[in-house]
Parts: structure tokens; C-alpha cells; sequence
């Protein structure tokens, strides 16, 4: 059984799911993986999603396979970070153990040393993680909903959240944090949104609005009160919370951007949910039999809110298939003033060419994303640089990640990670996890570069 797949690490679920989570977090992952959308490339991933899926929500299969699974391997003993245990006074979820769990992961020498290891008793991988700039108030979230703040340097956690109604099944996609460090939002698919204000912990906003994983994001605005930037499918939210695969396949030639006000109480509005749109394609072309159509497969927003990615498919003018990068200034104006979204730059290629994973910097004036020859190319918007670094053929779920200057490429996989310097080409770093990574960020502007790894067994690490 040892060289064989971990089904409940391929769906991204702890062994004690249930059959609603699974379910839920196969249609997450189906709805990513796809052929029609990530392209022929991620075929043997969706078998695999397949298999996992086939054995999992069969009662009986699962029975045999969980019999079948060996017993976890006992953490590797490391030195723990010299920082006091994290408290648990305050959380709903309470700690698996008295003591924090070590993570078993070790490094080569290298530019980054292990700053914490933040354990909130969640058993549940992290799926995501957000960092203020300084990256030492960082939100953790779990793929069940539960979300933690911590405050690195005391090494505890401030607050502890919820995503979704209690014990409602549902996978959690991202969180984001205000600069400040005030506002928190979260999404996930069949969970909804939520914005909650930090200091009093008051909820300002909810909606059922979700989308698959990577076709919608968020970032604050500066506002003393608060203003949420989406970068949404262009099409009517109200299908977001029937059906949000309805609703991505319906806004798949666009982007519609809504910036929400955020007021502790009080009338908002309504002006705020007429968006502006970023569309990819204006034309309707005529359908061909057998022709993908043009499809929207990330939607990145930068920091400030100021700047879209949209990384697209579909056949531009006077073109055959191609893949598409796109940067948009979303708040250009007209020549008569108005705010009118304008494409700033693109990178085309022929289709198949670009391959996930993919990241970008946080003021999107860089991207990294693989390719087909086994690399990692390092792309600067405006075309002027064109870095590589030679990895081999990386998997669809691997995890990429940019420094805010771009001169670091983190890039994991499994329970290995390697730190590249692009520009020189050079390996600067590795690590061997106690456990499968499931979520990988850097610090959107700190003085010097810090890394946060999300693990399959609930910890997370940060390096700087």
C-alpha cells in the first residue's frame, strides 16, 4: 500500500470526512482539473480525481480501503521554533493534544529559517493563507471552513472563525486580509462569502455567492470603513448562489469587477452592483462542432485592487487557439472621464504551450506559470523579461509561488519544495515536508521574504 495513491490526500480531506465533504470537494477539484478546462494535459490528474472520487463515496470501498491504509508514520523530531506554545483559550475547535505538533519538516541551508509553526488544533489540510505585508498577522485557512488569526510573533491565535453555517459540508477556497490587518474575507464552494471586521469581530458582510476554485477573487480597498474589490464570472450573480458552475460556465468570456462598501451599519448603495466589465471576447464567434469555447480559467486581482490577471483560452482575432495573460488597469478612464477598464498589456501563446500551476507577484507585474518543455517561466506583463527554470514536468496540482519583487519562485509538490532564484537560475533552498503541501504564499510586501506552507495534516509553517 505504500507506493499506492492517498485517495483522501488527492480530494485534499482528512480521513474522518464525510460523504457531503467529499462529495463537494471532488466537484471543487473536477470543476479545476478538467479537461475542457486545464486542457488535455490534466487528463491523468481527473483519472486519478476519478478513482479517488469512485472509491471514497462508496461505502464498502472506502471500508476496504481504509483497512488497507497503513498507520501514520510518527513525526520526525525537530527543534521547535524558539516561541511560546500557541493558546487555545479562545477557540472553538479544541487542540488535538496539549502540545503543538511538530510538522516534521526539515531544510537545507538557504536564504529562509523557520520563523513558527502555528498549530490551531485543526486536523483539516490548510487550504489557504493570507499575510498583512509584514506577514506576522496571517490568517489561516482549513478546507472545512475554520479559520484562524494569528498573531506570529506571540505565536497564538487572536480569533477564531467560521465559513458557512456549523456543521454545514463545504470546501473552503481563500481568504484575503486587509493591509491592515482589520478585515478578513473568505469563500468557499458551497459555503458562501463572508467579511468580518477583526477588531470587534462583527460579521459586515455575507452572500452565497462562490465559484470553482481559482474564478473569483477579492482584495480591501483603503476605506475607513472598508471597500471589498471581486473579480467576478460576467454574469448575473444571483446564479452564483444557485449553481456556481452555472455561473462560471455563463461568465466564462469575461470579468465583472463590483467594489463593495463595507459600513458597520447603515444603507448602502445600491450603485456598488452595477460592475465594470473586462471582457475577454466582445463578439460572440460563430460555433464551430467540437470547438471549446473561450474560457476564463483564473482571475488574480492585484494587492491594491488596481490591476487584473485574467489567464484565458479561446481564439482571438485572426488567430488559431491560443492561451491568453491579460493585465487589465481596471481603473482607467474614458476620455470623458469615466471609469472605463483598459487592457494594459498580454502575453499570447499557441494553446497547450502554458500549463498550471500558476502565480503572480502582488502588484501582478509578474507571473510564473510551467510550461510543456518542463520548466517554470518567470514573465514580466509588459514582455521585457523572460526568465526559466528548469524543474521537469510538474503536476497540475503542484503550488508556485513569487516574491513581491520576484526574485524568489518557491514551487512544491507532495512533501518536497525547492526555493529558485529566476534570475540566475540558480537552486537556493529545499525542504522535505512532514506532509503533503496543500497551500504555499509569500508575504505580499515584507522587508525581506517570508513564506507561509499550508500542510495536509493542519499545520502551518512560516520561513523568513
Amino acid at each position: 500500500m505504500s507506493d499506492e495513491v492517498d485517495y483522501y490526500g488527492v480530494l485534499e480531506l482528512p480521513p474522518n470526512a464525510d460523504d457531503e465533504t467529499i462529495r463537494l470537494a471532488y466537484r471543487r477539484l473536477a470543476r479545476r482539473y478538467h479537461p475542457d478546462i486545464a486542457g488535455d494535459e490534466s487528463l491523468p490528474l481527473m483519472q486519478t480525481l476519478n478513482q479517488a472520487y469512485r472509491t471514497l463515496s462508496d461505502p464498502e470501498r472506502r471500508r476496504a480501503y481504509d483497512a488497507s491504509r497503513p498507520a501514520p508514520a510518527p513525526a520526525e523530531t525537530i527543534t521547535p521554533p524558539a516561541a511560546e506554545p500557541p493558546t487555545h483559550a479562545r477557540s472553538p475547535h479544541p487542540p488535538t493534544s496539549s502540545a503543538p505538533r511538530a510538522s516534521g519538516t526539515t531544510a537545507s541551508a538557504g536564504p529562509l529559517q523557520r520563523i513558527a509553526t502555528l498549530d490551531d488544533g485543526e486536523v483539516g489540510a490548510v487550504a489557504a493563507i493570507a499575510m498583512t505585508q509584514s506577514g506576522y498577522l496571517t490568517a489561516i485557512g482549513h478546507i472545512d471552513g475554520a479559520i484562524a488569526l494569528w498573531q506570529v510573533t506571540e505565536n497564538r491565535p487572536l480569533r477564531r472563525l467560521e465559513l458557512g453555517a456549523s456543521g454545514k459540508a463545504g470546501t473552503l477556497s481563500e481568504v484575503r486580509l486587509s493591509a491592515d490587518g482589520m478585515l478578513l474575507t473568505a469563500w468557499g464552494f458551497a459555503l458562501g462569502l463572508r467579511v468580518w471586521h477583526l477588531g470587534d469581530g462583527t460579521l459586515r458582510w455575507s452572500s452565497g455567492m462562490n465559484a470553482p476554485s481559482g474564478l473569483m477573487d477579492a482584495v480591501f480597498l483603503p476605506h475607513p470603513e472598508g471597500f471589498l474589490r471581486l473579480a467576478l464570472p460576467d454574469a448575473a450573480t444571483a446564479l452564483a448562489d444557485s449553481d456556481p458552475f452555472r455561473w462560471a460556465d455563463s461568465g466564462r468570456r469575461g470579468t465583472a469587477i463590483y467594489t463593495r462598501p463595507l459600513p458597520a451599519s447603515g444603507p448602502i448603495n445600491p450603485a456598488w452592483a452595477t460592475p465594470l466589465r473586462c471582457p475577454e471576447v466582445v463578439a460572440q464567434r460563430s460555433a464551430q462542432v467540437g470547438q471549446t469555447p473561450w474560457q476564463v480559467r483564473e482571475r488574480i486581482l492585484s494587492a491594491d485592487g488596481r490591476r487584473l490577471l485574467a489567464f484565458s483560452t479561446g481564439r482571438p482575432e485572426r488567430r488559431p487557439r491560443s492561451q491568453i495573460l491579460r493585465l487589465w488597469d481596471v481603473e482607467a478612464r474614458s476620455h470623458r472621464g469615466a471609469v472605463e477598464p483598459r487592457r494594459t498589456a498580454e502575453i499570447i501563446e499557441p494553446d497547450g504551450r502554458l500549463l498550471f500551476p500558476l502565480a503572480a507577484n502582488a502588484s501582478l507585474s509578474h507571473v510564473a506559470l510551467a510550461d510543456f518543455l518542463g520548466h517554470v517561466q518567470v514573465r514580466s506583463l509588459n514582455g521585457r523579461v523572460r526568465l526559466s527554470v528548469k524543474t521537469g514536468v510538474l503536476p497540475l496540482d503542484a503550488f508556485i509561488a513569487l516574491t513581491p519583487d520576484a526574485s524568489l519562485l518557491a514551487i512544491g509538490h507532495g512533501t518536497q519544495l525547492d526555493l529558485w532564484d529566476p534570475q540566475a537560475g540558480q537552486h537556493r533552498q529545499q525542504w522535505k515536508l512532514g506532509a503533503p503541501l496543500t497551500a504555499l504564499a509569500f508575504a505580499p510586501a515584507a522587508p525581506r521574504p517570508v513564506l507561509a506552507l499550508g500542510l495536509s495534516q493542519g499545520l502551518t509553517e512560516l520561513w523568513g
